[in-house]
């Protein structure tokens, strides 16, 4: 947003602001009304700042479902669930990014239809969305990714991971396994370029299923869902 579409927005405070003033000068020391004169500029500069700087989306909640089909780890399906707000007007793309596994990957879609791009990048996939009209200024959108992944969890050991790449409120990763293989225990960590930095509160174990969520994300934090099996 420039400064020009931040001016309407700000207008109604600047002359709240010249009001208040006139009537401080009525009443109090001229020195006194520099001070508080002064405050409200700087204040007023903040959120300028601020408005004019903030992300292109905030993620008001993303969930992700990892359904593992077979008692080897070979067969899964990973459901992306996200609900999102447009911070600036004019926005035509939307990137899900950090999409990797150990196997390999096949059927991406996003609201059931083939990405308008793909591309890799330091051997993670990236897909795109297009808007077309573009989003407005404060829209809010769903949109749910979806893919395959094969020989993906044969290990003993596995688990999913989110990396929060915006403003994001809240996070919810499920794990559900097959009856005939349940989750032995679960844990979850938050993690910076691979290490472990927390051990975050033990996922909800309900049968065959995992459950862990969370708010106040650390923006480049890295959520990990783990369990035995």
């Amino acid at each position: 947003m420039s400064p020009a579409e931040a001016f309407p927005k700000a207008w109604p405070w600047i002359t709240a602001v010249i009001g208040v003033t006139v009537l401080l000068l009525v009443f109090m020391p001229d020195h006194t009304v520099v001070g508080v004169l002064i405050i409200c500029i700087l204040v007023g500069l903040t959120w300028l700042f601020w408005w004019l700087n903030r992300p292109m989306f905030t993620f008001i909640s993303v969930e992700k479902v990892l359904t593992i089909q077979d008692v080897d780890g070979k067969v899964a399906k990973l459901l992306r669930y996200q609900t999102a707000r447009a911070n600036h007007k004019g926005i035509t793309e939307f990137w899900c990014r950090n999409i990797s596994a150990d196997g390999s990957i096949d059927n991406i879609l996003i609201d059931d239809q083939a990405p308008f791009q793909v591309r890799k990048e330091a051997g993670d996939t990236q897909v795109c969305k297009r808007f077309d009209p573009p989003l407005r200024r404060g829209q809010i959108f769903e949109t749910v990714l979806s893919y395959e992944l094969h020989d993906s969890f044969p290990a003993r050991h596995e688990g999913i991971i989110h990396v929060v790449e915006g403003h994001t409120r809240k996070v919810r990763l499920v794990v559900t396994l097959p009856e005939a293989r349940k989750p032995k225990n679960g844990r979850t960590f938050l993690r910076y370029g691979g290490q472990v930095h927390k051990e975050l509160a033990a996922p909800k174990i309900i049968g065959s299923r995992l459950e862990f969520e969370t708010t106040r994300l650390k923006l480049g934090g890295e959520y990990c869902l783990e369990w035995d099996w």
